[in-house]
């Protein structure tokens, strides 16, 4: 023990250690809890599309429809109206994970940094945790902007995509909410 000593233990050690345990808690939940959570949210929401109707069905089936694919690491074909080359189109560019583009998006523009979708970290461990990456990155970074702020301040309402939010939200129920809570 005497010739070990001056023992020096760095606070960079310990805040590794930390680190691991923490990513190491992280990806078991993610399997065991976050990724079977969000595949049924996703099924569900994707099977009651036929309660909605008009331009708010076609956005919730786009934006449900992309968000599916990534997560099943293949293209999942829209049910409620959406284009299958939009979705693909969207799918791919999430994929590919290079660049930013400028879209026109549930009838709006918007910049979308698409690089964003490069797993990272743990998720690069496996396709699994990749596509969830994918998948979550999709459905955080896509967003239905309700009021829009322009460069001079004023802000832009956006009735689409009032209804698209109140469609998704229609779509979250009961039987879903806990779920959604989880994730």
């Amino acid at each position: 023990y005497l010739d070990d000593l001056p023992l020096y233990v760095s606070a960079d050690s310990i805040l590794y250690a930390v680190h691991e345990s923490y990513d190491a808690m992280l990806k078991q939940m993610e399997y065991g809890a976050l990724v079977p959570a969000l595949e049924r949210l996703l099924g569900y929401m994707k099977s009651e599309l036929g309660k909605l109707e008009g331009t708010a069905k076609i956005d919730a089936d786009l934006y449900l429809s992309v968000a599916s694919s990534l997560l099943a690491g293949n293209l999942v074909q829209p049910t409620g109206g959406a284009s299958s080359a939009d979705v693909k189109a969207l799918f791919d560019k999430a994929v590919a994970a290079q660049g930013e583009e400028t879209l026109v998006l549930f009838d709006a523009k918007r910049h979308v940094d698409f690089s964003q979708f490069k797993p990272r970290g743990h998720y690069t461990e496996s396709q699994s945790l990749s596509q969830y990456f994918r998948a979550m990155m999709w459905l955080g970074r896509i967003d239905f902007r309700i009021l829009e702020p322009k460069s001079d301040g004023t802000l832009v309402f956006h009735r689409r995509q009032l209804e698209g939010a109140y469609a998704l939200r229609t779509l979250v129920t009961d039987g879903t909410l806990k779920d959604w809570q989880r994730i």
